[in-house]
This record gives C-alpha cells, sequence and structure tokens, in this order.
C-alpha cells in the first residue's frame, strides 16, 4: 500500500519527495508518482504537500506503520 496522488492536484513542486524518510515519491513527469514497495506511509509526505494532493489509504490512516 502507499501514499494515494491525486495528480489532478499535484503540481510537482517536489516538496513530498524531499521529505519522504525512504525515497518512496518520485517527481517524474511533473507528477508525483509513489513507490508502494518502499512507502510507510507515514503521512510525511500528506502534511508537506500544499496542493493537497496526497493522502493516506484509509487503512492506513494513523498507523504511520
Amino acid at each position: 500500500m502507499a501514499v494515494l496522488i491525486d495528480t489532478d492536484k499535484c503540481d510537482g513542486c517536489q516538496d513530498c519527495e524531499a521529505i519522504c524518510p525512504t525515497g518512496a515519491i518520485r517527481v517524474t513527469g511533473g507528477k508525483a508518482v509513489a513507490d508502494p514497495a518502499r512507502c510507510l506511509c507515514c503521512g510525511a509526505c500528506v502534511r508537506e504537500c500544499l496542493a493537497g494532493a496526497l493522502t493516506l489509504p484509509k487503512e492506513d490512516m494513523g498507523n504511520g506503520k
């Protein structure tokens, strides 16, 4: 499971990429892409995204697994 990305809202600012502790998010073609194998669903990127493009999957909300 990985953070959910609304590509319509993503502006490609790379803030999520910079804050991700595992390097699970990369901005490619001007949009964020998450690697589910590396994403911990910790929420760091969600809090950093000023565009509101990132959300945690419902089953992971608040778990920080």
